[in-house]
């Protein structure tokens, strides 16, 4: 599947997953559950793989291996959608991952090539996985 087939079929995952948190409600531990989850690599790999990105992401980024840190750095000087709408949370990040690949902001990771972004989710969920 091409990047950009992969963007305009999440964006029918995102208003799903809008619609649950909907009807669930949102603590702000679920809303940094959802900084933490790369919506979009989520689609076409599975959560071992996320989790093993996650590692390597740590490893190679020792600096970086704290939860504090990496939402700091994921957020940067933005503020994430004060809404506790799951969908506007994976837009923006959606929206700030393919600013990395327009701006080349990416690392190779496992054999991935990822936005700044995605790796950097993909080592928070590690993190608060453990």
């Amino acid at each position: 599947m091409k990047r950009r087939e992969f963007i305009g079929l999440s964006a029918y995952t995102m208003t799903a997953i809008g619609l649950f948190s909907a009807e669930t409600g949102c603590s702000s531990n679920k809303i940094n559950k959802l900084i933490a989850e790369p919506a979009l690599l989520s689609h076409i790999t599975d959560k071992k793989n996320i989790l093993e990105i996650g590692d390597k992401y740590l490893q190679d980024f020792p600096e970086e291996k704290n939860e504090s840190v990496l939402e700091t750095l994921l957020m940067e000087k933005e503020s994430v959608p004060d809404s506790k709408d799951a969908r506007l949370i994976h837009s923006y990040f959606d929206s700030k991952s393919r600013k990395d690949f327009e701006n080349g902001n990416t690392v190779i990771v496992s054999g991935w090539i990822l936005a700044r972004t995605e790796a950097r989710q993909c080592a928070l969920f590690r993190l608060m996985e453990k």
